[in-house]
């Protein structure tokens, strides 16, 4: 897509072109404005692409999907990590925080899937990616 095929008002079009002097794509430019519209490209775009090229662009759009852009600003307050599912994120937070509080003997009485319900009502799970709904 070019910028002839989309109506931009001319401050969103010199925006455009100092971001492409400052070696950003413009086809992924024009993709986003259709997705997310002018407005939200003019607001967020450089932190979208910031958090994309930093942790990954499956990772802030699973962000974006729960929150919306205008919460942005807390995607690093909230994002704690990609896990292949809730469970496993449960019991390595578990294990982080309580972990040498707890006796070797009864590791095994441990039950994570109980403490993953109860991590449910903070955190969640998008598209295997786990955001802090507490931000």
């Amino acid at each position: 897509m070019t910028a002839t095929q989309v109506q931009l008002k001319e401050s969103t079009q010199e925006y455009i072109a100092g971001l492409v002097e400052d070696s950003y794509y413009d086809e992924d430019i024009y993709v986003f404005i259709n997705e997310h519209g002018e407005d939200t490209f003019v607001k967020y775009y450089e932190d979208f692409v910031r958090i994309g090229e930093s942790v990954s662009y499956d990772a802030v759009d699973a962000f974006v999907a729960e929150f919306g852009f205008d919460n942005l600003d807390y995607f690093d307050d909230a994002y704690s990590g990609e896990w292949s599912d809730f469970e496993s994120f449960a019991e390595n937070f578990f294990n982080e925080i309580y972990g040498h509080l707890v006796p070797k003997e009864i590791e095994s009485y441990i039950d994570y899937d109980s403490f993953a319900k109860d991590l449910a009502w903070d955190y969640l799970i998008n598209n295997n990616y786990v955001f802090c709904r507490t931000f």
